[in-house]
């Protein structure tokens, strides 16, 4: 309470989710799909999303 009025509580916004998406989801999914990738061209394994589209 400040001054007789109460503040509402901090919360995440529209902005906050897309920013922590941009800034963190993307690298991370960039980043496993590369190592997917190179051992998918080290050992032959197909791990990564596009195996499923592989025919």
């Amino acid at each position: 309470m400040v001054l007789g009025h109460d503040i509402p509580k901090p919360r995440l916004t529209l902005v906050g989710w897309a920013l922590s998406i941009a800034f963190l989801g993307i690298p991370v999914a960039m980043i496993g799909n590369l190592i997917d990738f190179g051992l998918q061209l080290a050992l032959g394994w197909c791990i990564g999303v596009w195996c499923l589209f592989k025919s």
